[in-house]
């Protein structure tokens, strides 16, 4: 009986990871129909997926609901989602970073098998998109809350990440393994330069700066401000968006008004298009050989898979034929895309004012630090644990001459393979429904308060609601499938 339990605790791994959903199977299905446009088919995805995830993942598919809740025009169930994707944040701030049983869990399989308590560019962006919903929902003072929490959320991302970093170098510390020398060793050095260089054409932002979360702040408190400090928020905000995009006349005339002191004078209409999709997180593995030892005085040659996330670029043209205001313009493959008739409001063109791509390229690449080394961590502890295993269970073998040693052995060596394999897949969770770029129309508000937006060779005709300071979002995933419109007062 023992003999018999040694070899299927040998093989409970492999079953164990046979037996895993997969998040990337409902992402994949999701990411397909968020492409084509299909908004409320998306939507029933990710409310499937959310009614069926564990604790682990319920912010993300939680931030999935309500992205696509608000593309299928429900604003009150949109506002409703995020609220709740909210809660669970705050319960994961309030939660200590170290959970002995999900670290544990993490060393033995990957990162994935910790809880996702959100990117630093997902908080930003959740507390952007609730600052939305409450403002077309009419709840001026409780999106006021919210671009406050989004304008904080960017300055403690820098505190954050800087504590991740600090976490993972002391668990390196103390678990003894030599990350440079694994880099080197393991040949995953030439991998990541490689990578590096496939994303070298795509900006870097600083202290993770979202353009258009700052944006918003700053044209919410110039037309919507109460007092003087409401004023020099606006002020602020919009001078740090109009020295990333020096030459966006948009962003440079509410500059001149905020510097002045004073909201527009005439009727005013700002047109956001939120275009494309978000870059998702793919991965990158290296199997090589590593020299780990086996506990028992002497080290050994072990087969080791290691495997890493890296940022998978969206295949959709970037730009919509936008004029190119900032640095660092990204074109994917060899081959320039087929022109696109350029994003427009009244026959207006929209500016970029933000770049998904560099929005979630610089959290990436502040992130990584953290992320290798917890991952090489991992990969070397389960390599010299299985190490250990094979060695006990080849001793167990030669002293046995029942022929029970020799199966227990194989079933130890092949369990112990299959293990460190299936086991180290990189982390790819990320928000899928997120924009790859967002530009803006500012006009004055035309007499008839209608405005034609144009999406490619698609239109939609817009009847704004009664106000002097009108905000309208156009969403669009592809070339084709729906446009999604939604709208709302500042003034």
């Amino acid at each position: 009986m023992k003999k018999i339990r040694l070899a299927f605790i040998a093989l409970f791994p492999v079953v164990f990871f046979v037996g895993c959903a997969s998040y990337e199977q409902e992402a994949r299905t999701l990411r397909a129909h968020w492409v084509q446009g299909q908004f409320n088919e998306a939507n029933r995805v990710a409310g499937n997926a959310l009614e069926s995830t564990d604790t682990d993942d319920l912010l993300l598919w939680q931030l999935e609901q309500g992205a696509t809740l608000r593309a299928c025009g429900n604003a009150e169930e949109t506002v409703d989602a995020f609220e709740k994707a909210n809660r669970t944040l705050r319960h994961w701030e309030e939660t200590p970073e170290v959970l002995l049983s999900s670290e544990a869990l993490a060393t033995l399989t990957n990162l994935s098998a910790l809880p996702y308590r959100g990117r630093s560019s997902d908080i930003i962006m959740l507390h952007t998109y609730r600052a939305l919903g409450f403002l077309e929902a009419g709840q001026g003072d409780a999106a006021r809350v919210a671009l406050n929490a989004a304008y904080q959320a960017q300055r403690d991302a820098v505190d954050r990440n800087a504590k991740e970093i600090e976490n993972a170098q002391r668990e390196a510390e103390e678990s003894a393994v030599n990350i440079p020398s694994l880099l080197t060793e393991s040949g995953l050095d030439e991998k990541l330069e490689q990578q590096k260089q496939t994303l070298a054409d795509v900006r870097v932002l600083a202290d993770y700066v979202n353009p258009f979360t700052t944006w918003l702040h700053g044209i919410y408190f110039l037309h919507a401000g109460t007092d003087g400090a409401d004023a020099e928020r606006a002020r602020v905000s919009l001078k740090r968006v109009s020295e990333m995009y020096p030459e966006n006349n948009y962003i440079r005339s509410d500059l001149d008004l905020a510097e002045a002191g004073k909201s527009t004078s005439e009727p005013l209409t700002y047109v956001v298009f939120e275009s494309g999709c978000a870059p998702t997180i793919g991965t990158v593995r290296v199997d090589t050989m590593l020299f780990v030892p086996t506990g028992r005085g002497y080290s050994v040659w072990i087969p080791v898979s290691i495997a890493l996330p890296k940022l998978v670029l969206s295949d959709e043209r970037k730009y919509w034929n936008i004029p190119f205001f900032a640095y660092g313009e990204y074109v994917p493959g060899d081959v320039m895309p087929e022109l696109i008739p350029p994003l427009s409001a009244n026959c207006v063109p929209a500016s970029e004012i933000c770049d998904m791509n560099s929005i979630v390229r610089t959290d990436f690449d502040n992130a990584y630090p953290a992320i290798l080394t917890r991952t090489l961590i991992s990969a070397f502890l389960k390599s010299a644990a299985a190490a250990a295993i094979n060695a006990a269970s080849l001793e167990y073998a030669n002293q046995d001459d029942s022929g029970y040693g020799a199966l227990v052995s194989f079933a130890a060596h092949l369990g112990s393979s299959i293990y460190t394999y299936a086991s180290s897949d990189a982390d790819v969770r990320c928000w899928q429904t997120l924009p790859q770029n967002f530009s803006i129309v500012r006009l004055k508000t035309p007499g008839s308060r209608r405005v034609t937006v144009n999406v490619g060779e698609r239109s939609r005709e817009v009847e704004l609601l009664p106000g002097e300071v009108n905000l309208v979002v156009v969403k669009t995933t592809g070339k084709t499938g729906a446009i999604a419109v939604s709208q709302s007062v500042l003034k």
